[in-house]
């Protein structure tokens, strides 16, 4: 470079910073403006929500290798996948779920189960509303007895029944409960017969239902008495891997605890209670076929 072109630079750079500042200022204003509206409550805002939900779900595995926790921590993602598989496992012996039969993975994401499941069962389908998760599971699938449909569940054309459905926490971003009934009612339906499990994974709130609006984030959580009035489960099953910094904790004193968990991932059901004085936040309903 000559010395004019890097003078040049330095005066576009500096007109930058000038730029960034003033686009910095003008997102914490709207944030906040949102924010406030959001929390005033007086305002009807389920369209806003509707697209900041859309808009999150559309990129989320843009910007975190995890889109559904919204996380980038590889021991954390690492460490939930072994536990939520193992529990997986254990059910399936369980119930007794015939694994000569077919999956319904809804609500897919990242897919990282969607092809656990394929080592279970003879067919498995996955399904999620984001176009690209889609197209790029579909691109990058080698496995024959895996299919991946984009499609809301309401309207997807799926005549085939399932010995398993699974819900990854897909009822935490619908506002409207009658919605939410009419999918579980959807989704039992898809269910072989009694021997068949639906398995919904959600994030709840222990005493009153809390609906959790930003610019960036919605979600809703509901207590298990609210989902008590959508479906009859069979059991209800604390979902420990939620509270990962208690087991993190507990590892970093007894670092022997760690070897074990990868030995057993279901260890932590014994740990975390421990320390996990406020109540749950994640669990499993298991619902029975008809």
């Amino acid at each position: 470079m000559t010395n004019e072109e890097i003078i040049r630079a330095k005066k576009q750079v500096e007109k930058i910073k000038i730029l960034e500042k003033k686009l910095a200022a003008k997102k914490e204003y709207l944030m906040n403006k949102v924010h406030l509206c959001f929390d005033e409550g007086k305002t009807d805002t389920t369209q806003a929500e509707d697209y900041i939900l859309n808009y999150f779900w559309q990129h989320a595995y843009e910007n975190y290798i995890d889109g559904g926790c919204m996380s980038n921590d590889l021991v954390a993602i690492e460490h939930r996948f072994l536990y939520e598989s193992s529990f997986f496992a254990k059910l399936f012996v369980d119930y007794k779920i015939d694994k000569d039969g077919a999956a319904l993975d809804f609500g897919c994401g990242s897919a990282k189960y969607t092809e656990f499941f394929a080592k279970n069962f003879k067919k498995v389908i996955g399904v999620d509303i984001s176009e690209s998760t889609i197209e790029k599971h579909k691109q990058n699938n080698k496995l024959d007895n895996v299919e991946y449909i984009c499609a809301n569940i309401l309207d997807c054309k799926i005549k085939e029944k399932f010995d398993f459905i699974y819900d990854g926490g897909i009822f935490t971003y619908i506002k409207d409960d009658l919605l939410v009934k009419e999918i579980i009612k959807k989704l039992t339906s898809m269910l072989k017969n009694k021997n068949s499990i639906f398995l919904v994974k959600e994030s709840i709130a222990e005493h009153k239902r809390i609906d959790y609006k930003s610019i960036n984030y919605i979600a809703y959580y509901r207590t298990i008495k609210d989902y008590s009035n959508f479906i009859n489960w069979d059991e209800v099953k604390i979902n420990h891997v939620k509270q990962l910094e208690w087991f993190r904790k507990y590892c970093n004193i007894y670092p022997e605890k760690l070897d074990e968990f990868y030995k057993n991932p279901l260890c932590i059901d014994k740990i975390v209670p421990n320390y996990n004085k406020n109540g749950l936040s994640s669990c499993f309903l298991v619902v029975k076929g008809n």
